[in-house]
């Protein structure tokens, strides 16, 4: 597979939990210099240039409204200030990154009369703008007082329709969202060719060897190992459409599926209760079932973290055929099911045939010089 372009992101924020982890401008692990906002204590730098950059590009006036809340934001609540702040409060940006395609911001889909016509999209709309009438200072209410509220709530609704959760390929998780004006342009399909990977903040749409950029390229919004039903109600909630492509379609997948199950794997986070539903769950569901497949995927998330996950190398290389044999080697999902296995084989299995594969399947999805690939390389004892 080849890179056919790169994009930063128009706006983007650190999830809550990594807040003192990532540099809030450049999305850099911080090691040993961490600069802190004093006064709103939301956002964190790894230098004094990342922190005057964003002081002077956005967080001059964000921090206005952080400071003013009682309660930490939500990820998209937050991402939405910094879209409308950028948007209307700022006229020359430092270094504004330009999408790689010359589409522009309010060119972006909004889903506006439907996202109005949902009672809770439209209580969230409501409560966004409430923040900004409770915390405007005079001179964010100069800014705003010129702006139309109808154009305010459409810049919202294009932040709901448009937003990318940035996945940091090193730590297994995600760590930010951000707005891809270039990206955005490109539709959704579950059985897409192409993928979007990410180095920090910066995406990389990768595709299959020979391919020549166009704006029709689809990629998918979401993972492809989740079940068909669960695809599209990710899909129909924010983009209103039912996906018709070929793995929707054509799926013959085991897909034995409880919304109450899928509820329970995605709300919970601790080992010791992922690893009782899985118990409880045993006997109706096979390894080979996609929802069994979350769940064991999930456990093995939770067993890196531990300083005896070698414990779980059952878990570690369960299921992952049955990710190869749905979407191949060289796609993102394959290889970040992969590597978790390979993290938690390492101590023991350095250089078997799941470091190989894993390798292989980086190499494609992600490309030789990603710092994934590059550690996994590594991780190879010759």
């Amino acid at each position: 597979m080849i890179s056919l372009c790169e994009e930063l992101p128009y706006a983007s924020i650190i999830l809550q939990e990594h807040v003192e982890d990532y540099c809030a401008n450049c999305f850099n692990e911080i090691s040993d210099t961490r600069i802190q906002c004093d006064d709103c204590l939301e956002v964190t730098y790894c230098s004094l240039k990342c922190q005057r950059t964003d002081w002077k590009n956005v967080h001059c006036l964000e921090c206005q409204i952080l400071r003013s809340q009682n309660q930490p934001l939500t990820p998209t609540m937050r991402l939405s200030i910094r879209v409308l702040l950028k948007t209307f409060g700022f006229e020359n940006i430092e270094n504004e990154p330009k999408s790689f395609n010359g589409a522009t911001f309010d060119e972006l889909e909004t889903n506006f009369d439907e996202y109005r016509s949902s009672k809770q999209h439209n209580r969230f709309l409501n409560d966004l703008m409430a923040i900004f009438q409770i915390s405007a200072t005079s001179q964010l209410s100069a800014i705003f007082q010129k702006v139309e509220k109808r154009h305010m709530i459409a810049v919202i609704c294009a932040v709901l329709a448009n937003t990318f959760s940035i996945y940091d390929d090193l730590k297994c998780e995600n760590i930010g969202v951000g707005i891809y004006i270039g990206l955005s342009k490109h539709n959704h399909a579950c059985s897409s060719k192409n993928h979007v990977v990410f180095v920090k903040n910066r995406a990389i749409l990768r595709a299959p060897e020979g391919t020549k950029y166009n704006q029709e390229l689809t990629i998918s919004y979401c993972s492809r190992m989740l079940p068909t039903s669960e695809r599209r109600k990710s899909i129909s909630q924010v983009h209103f459409f039912k996906c018709q492509c070929d793995l929707c379609c054509s799926s013959t997948e085991n897909e034995f599926h409880s919304q109450e199950l899928f509820k329970k794997i995605e709300n919970t986070n601790e080992l010791r209760n992922l690893q009782k539903l899985r118990e409880e769950y045993s006997e109706e569901l096979d390894v080979d079932n996609l929802l069994m497949c979350h769940l064991i995927e999930k456990i093995a998330q939770c067993a890196i973290k531990l300083p005896l996950k070698e414990r779980f190398r059952n878990e570690a290389i369960l299921g992952i055929q049955v990710y190869i044999n749905r979407l191949g080697l060289g796609t993102p999902e394959v290889t970040r099911r992969l590597y978790l296995a390979c993290l938690i084989l390492e101590k023991y299995e350095n250089g078997g045939e799941i470091f190989e594969k894993t390798l292989e399947s980086c190499d494609l999805s992600h490309g030789k010089n990603h710092p994934l690939t590059v550690k996994i390389s590594g991780m190879i004892k010759i």
